[in-house]
């Protein structure tokens, strides 16, 4: 692949360097580039972010997609759209790499950004990076969101001199702040911007239960689980972990919501056990994320890698406890508000579960109303945005 980038880099350096000088004379703008508009933390996050964006900052704003919207996450493009954001697909499945990296490349340098803000690591770190550098952007910045590496042996040799073009780093999680620095990212360049939630949406005085729909009684115990269904949210592990939980000490219903790779994996699973069979309900995609936390008494998450994941901070605005893994920064987090385990650690989990069940509903409330009480105070919507633009304003008066 090196040879692949030389090549690249020897065609477009005439161009590149007449970019930067066009740019420098045109009113600011901002590509964002993303994975695709999935029902995840990232995408809402980003929603959230471009929502709030101050009035005061004029730029103009376009995102880049390199993966087409599922039918079932058309209703979050929608929310990019209804904020009249313009998005360009450069489909990375449907074109072969070189056809890909082209069209990137030549989308990027027609567009003439003054930066380039890639999020996520993997395909949309490395290629959104190394085009940006190729088409002479004058500032590019990049989020990383996870623990886990995605890297192919291209993105492993590539990713040394893409941080070294890149001008800030902005993880959501001291964990990966420090994982960057052990990678030789400058610890100067590296801005943790931790995940934000909105207050007045994820509140559990103006959210409707859910559970008329679902066919569940008021009066039962109920706990969920809400994620994008990808191998490392374990939710085989959490599967394992009810199981261990003797029978009459687990939960009324356990609900999870979600769709994905390992959904075939889940629906063999619960199909296998007479209790999960009786007591699971898979609700597929949930787009009322506020309803789902409001008609459960606690949340679920057994990941093995994650940066601040947002399902935890919505939970805790929604006063509601949480069972967690001990992974990247959900300790600091949920400390106070929840029962942690160690990753891989079922009979961990299956301990935190019989704590929460253990309490009446009088104490879980309590513990829950601690929960929101802290994502107020540290994860409060309009500080956060404020920071994360006054990020980019740094980069684009420096």
């Amino acid at each position: 692949m090196f040879k692949t980038a030389n090549v690249l880099a020897r065609c477009f350096a005439t161009s590149s360097g007449s970019l930067k000088t066009e740019v420098a004379m045109k009113e600011p703008k901002i590509i964002f580039v993303l994975s695709a508009f999935t029902v995840g933390g990232a995408e809402k996050q980003w929603a959230i972010y471009l929502k709030n964006r101050p009035r005061d900052f004029d730029v103009d704003i376009e995102i880049i997609t390199i993966h087409p919207t599922t039918s079932g996450s058309a209703h979050v493009e929608g929310m990019f759209r209804e904020l009249g954001v313009k998005i360009t697909l450069v489909s990375h499945p449907d074109m072969s790499f070189p056809q890909f990296f082209w069209t990137l490349y030549r989308t990027i340098q027609r567009s003439k950004p003054t930066l380039v803000h890639t999020v996520l690591t993997g395909s949309v770190g490395t290629w959104g990076r190394l085009a940006a550098w190729l088409a002479g952007v004058p500032y590019i910045v990049q989020s990383d969101l996870t623990m886990m590496l995605e890297f192919t042996r291209s993105h492993k040799l590539l990713d040394p001199f893409l941080n070294r073009q890149t001008d800030i780093f902005l993880p959501n999680a001291h964990a990966i702040a420090d994982r960057l620095v052990r990678g030789g990212v400058p610890r100067e360049k590296i801005f943790v911007m931790p995940n934000i939630t909105d207050g007045e949406k994820f509140n559990p005085r103006k959210v409707k239960s859910l559970r008329s729909e679902w066919g569940i009684p008021e009066n039962a115990v109920v706990a969920g689980f809400i994620a994008r269904f990808r191998p490392e949210k374990r939710i085989d592990l959490l599967l394992e972990a009810m199981l261990l939980v003797p029978e009459n000490e687990r939960p009324d219903y356990l609900v999870m919501g979600g769709e994905g790779q390992t959904m075939p994996m889940v629906k063999e699973r619960v199909a296998a056990d007479r209790w999960l069979r009786e007591h699971v309900k898979l609700l597929g995609t949930v787009e009322n994320t506020p309803g789902f936390f409001a008609s459960v008494d606690y949340t679920l998450l057994t990941s093995d890698s994650e940066g601040i994941p947002n399902v935890v901070l919505e939970a805790m605005a929604m006063e509601k406890p949480v069972v967690a893994t001990r992974v990247s920064d959900v300790p600091i987090v949920l400390a106070g508000a929840g029962f942690l385990a160690d990753m891989g650690d079922a009979r961990g989990i299956a301990e935190g579960i019989r704590k929460v069940q253990a309490m009446t509903p009088e104490e879980r409330n309590a513990l829950g109303k601690k929960g929101r009480a802290k994502v107020l105070e540290q994860f409060e919507l309009s500080k956060a945005a404020k920071a994360f633009w006054d990020a980019h304003k740094q980069v684009l008066e420096s």
